[in-house]
């Protein structure tokens, strides 16, 4: 389960993105193995035609779920913040959870090409 939040700072009349789509990531093998759970934390920018266009992880877990976290939040879309009515670009965090149990998990996310295997 992700879950977002914005940071106002000193921005005033700020108004944050909203997730209106979004999948879950998929566990990796190495890590569902060494029953690794916890949180992966992401600071991403959301620009205003609403995508993630900067994803940097600032907690990490390790063992494939960095990237596993970054991929999906690239594929979510935001109705952008805004500043006086104008679509802007706004930074927030988000946590994306890993669980052992697979509970409070969203749909996957489609495959990418290169995790197909033929």
């Amino acid at each position: 389960m992700a879950r977002w939040q914005f940071k106002r700072s000193h921005l005033l009349h700020v108004h944050p993105p909203i997730v209106i789509s979004k999948c879950a990531p998929r566990d990796t093998k190495d890590a569902g193995r060494a029953r690794i759970a916890g949180t992966v934390v992401l600071y991403v920018k959301i620009t205003p035609d609403g995508r993630a266009n900067f994803v940097k992880v600032t907690r990490s877990l390790g063992m494939g779920l960095d990237e596993s976290a970054v991929e999906p939040v690239k594929q979510w879309r935001f109705r952008p913040g805004r500043k006086d009515g104008k679509p802007i670009t706004v930074a927030i965090t988000i946590e994306v959870r890993f669980r052992l149990d697979g509970r409070d998990r969203d749909e996957p996310c489609p495959a990418q090409m290169e995790d197909i295997t033929v």
